[in-house]
């Protein structure tokens, strides 16, 4: 089957956990997932939640809701742009594809794609996998009470994964489907499309997509969009998950930068050095450093969007029947120039003394909070405090396996902002 056969099935408006008949109301089925998501509880809570730059109360930083609004714009411009030009390369054979449709749902799968990313960033995902390594370990009883893929999904617990979960299972029509969003935009935002059992093995992907509590729901999506299967239950990258990748790689490298230039971490200069190459070489005339670095990177970002698109249109065919090479950006002429820009962010922001500082913190009350809502929630007989934390946090499960019990644990702590953890554990800490 050619690429132009493919993409109808690809961009399913198929509702996943919806057996109803939708009418809808007039709006494109893709703008509507945008805007459930968009007004969605989880999303707004990305506003309180950790992007990279840890500065509580400096307003010129991003947080997770910003970098998340920023990310979706970039990818309805990738989005747009590669479906014109694939209407124009196949015409006719796009039965029912419309230019826009691409790019509706690689917004809408940027829109989402941080949903599941716990308080105080990546380090608050280490630290509950951690614990929970260190738990198990510990304890052979409790261990043995899950199953290999059960215990695998809470030792490597993983963001996309739960922002899955989130979109199909906690919010809205809870248990009963989710926000019900169309397969398309799932599929797209879907970066690892493998259980947690297949992650890091050779030739497989190094992270995983969804828990095998969520099996059934991404089964779902995979069929409604006729993904490629690899593996029993993994599936090759849906092409559009190759444009959200891009627009986050584009947004995190270019405006982390920018961050960081913002809170003194790095120099004018060094910013504009790293920019000029993504930039065709071409500087700002402009004489305030804010605003020359502001030209910079959008310039920088105008570039990437641009070789993105193209690369992605190079390589169509391969991406459609299931690629599984470099990032898109990675096949660019700009190549060479981001992933300078990549070492450096490694270098000096990510491994800064500040951010390491306070990601020990984070981790820090991510751990306290499983050191107390853990046993309340395994106890069979909860002892007056923990009845309590169990009341608190809305976490009494009558009759559901350890699993179970231990993902809605991650569930609700993951779900919390950096504050809102913070405050929960001073709580349970000590009496006011």
């Amino acid at each position: 089957m050619s690429s132009a056969d493919r993409w109808p099935r690809l961009l399913s408006p198929r509702r996943i956990g919806d057996q109803r008949s939708d009418p809808g109301d007039g709006r494109p089925a893709f703008d509507r997932d945008f805007d459930r998501i968009l007004f969605s509880t989880p999303f707004r809570r990305l506003h309180g939640k950790t992007q990279v730059v840890v500065r509580p109360g400096d307003d010129h930083v991003h947080t997770r809701m910003v970098h998340s609004l920023e990310t979706a714009s970039v990818g309805r411009s990738l989005g747009q742009q590669v479906g014109r030009l694939l209407v124009q390369r196949h015409g006719r054979k796009l039965k029912g594809f419309e230019p826009g449709d691409l790019g509706a749902v690689v917004a809408a799968a940027c829109l989402m794609h941080d949903l599941g990313n716990p308080p105080f960033g990546h380090a608050g995902e280490e630290a509950i996998g951690s614990w929970f390594q260190a738990r198990f370990a510990a304890d052979a009883a409790l261990a043995a009470t899950l199953g290999p893929a059960e215990r695998r999904d809470l030792e490597r617990f993983e963001g996309n994964a739960q922002g899955f979960r989130i979109a199909t299972r906690l919010t809205m029509y809870r248990g009963e489907g989710g926000m019900r969003l169309t397969a398309a935009v799932l599929a797209a935002a879907a970066k690892y499309p493998q259980p947690s059992a297949a992650a890091g093995l050779p030739d497989r992907m190094k992270k995983h997509g969804y828990h095998g509590d969520d099996f059934p729901a991404f089964a779902a999506v995979a069929e409604a969009c006729a993904m490629t299967a690899t593996a029993p239950g993994c599936w090759a990258r849906h092409p559009a998950a190759w444009l959200v990748e891009a627009a986050d790689d584009i947004c995190y490298q270019v405006l982390d930068l920018e961050d960081a230039w913002r809170i003194g971490q790095v120099t004018f200069a060094e910013a504009r050095r790293l920019l000029l190459p993504l930039c065709g070489g071409r500087d700002s005339g402009l004489r305030d450093e804010a605003d020359r670095l502001g030209e910079l990177r959008a310039r920088a970002i105008g570039h990437l969007i641009q070789a993105a698109v193209t690369a992605f249109l190079e390589h169509e065919d391969a991406l459609v029947a299931g690629d599984q090479g470099p990032a898109l950006v990675l096949r660019t002429p700009l190549a060479a120039a981001f992933r300078r820009l990549a070492r450096f962010a490694v270098a000096r922001l990510y491994q800064h003394r500040d951010k390491q500082r306070a990601e020990v913190g984070g981790m820090s009350v991510i751990a306290g909070l499983l050191d107390r809502v853990v046993p309340a929630v395994l106890a069979d007989r909860p002892d007056p405090v923990q009845r309590r934390i169990r009341a608190v946090l809305d976490l009494a499960q009558p009759g559901a396996t350890p699993y179970l019990r231990l993902l809605a644990v991650t569930d609700r702590i993951s779900g919390m902002t950096d504050r809102h953890a913070i405050q929960t554990l001073d709580q349970f800490s000590a009496p006011r």
